[in-house]
């Protein structure tokens, strides 16, 4: 056997020693890394825009059982308290203090309604809302007591809050129902 020499060319630069197949492999690679990337990032958008409606699903759900219980109670004080101002501009007090005197009690139930299962948002609209209720009640509640009318003075500011803070949760309600 002879040995015969094999010739083996010295490549001149990186590029030029780099066999077709290479780059067919190399560019094949890249776009298929690329295509899996692209897909990956639309499955985990997909999957964030489905937690994120599911999140506003339960939140709104959570909020719907709430309110149950909650307009139940602040309905009767909101009707009463439609009659208390029509009472106080007719000047019919003694109607206005038994109309007080009925709400006390619902105010108390509203104030014990637990709001811990709300969201921290729909929570906080329920606690400030309530604190409009108070406030609103303890003025008609001094007025009845004292017979004075210089305790209705900031009156309709409060019935004003108090109906802000009521749509504002309402509001909150609607936004809710749109993102589910």
């Amino acid at each position: 056997m002879r040995n015969t020499p094999v010739n083996i060319q010295q490549c001149e630069g990186f590029w030029n020693c780099v066999s077709p197949d290479a780059w067919v492999t190399g560019i094949g690679t890249f776009f298929g890394a690329f295509i899996a990337g692209i897909i990956s990032i639309a499955i985990f958008k997909s999957q964030i825009k489905h937690e994120n409606k599911k999140g506003f699903r339960n939140e709104y759900n959570t909020l719907m059982k709430f309110n149950e219980t909650y307009k139940r109670l602040t309905s009767p004080f909101t009707n009463n308290l439609r009659l208390i101002v029509k009472g106080i501009q007719n000047e019919d007090y003694g109607h206005v203090i038994e109309l007080v005197e009925v709400n006390t009690p619902i105010v108390r139930e509203i104030n014990k309604i637990d709001t811990s299962n709300l969201s921290y948002q729909a929570e906080r609209k329920v606690i400030l809302l309530n604190r409009a209720i108070e406030i609103v009640h303890v003025q008609l509640v001094l007025f009845s007591r004292l017979n004075e009318e210089n305790g209705l003075k900031h009156l309709d500011e409060n019935l004003s809050e108090l109906r802000s803070r009521m749509e504002d949760l309402d509001n909150y309600e609607n936004l809710l129902k749109r993102k589910i």
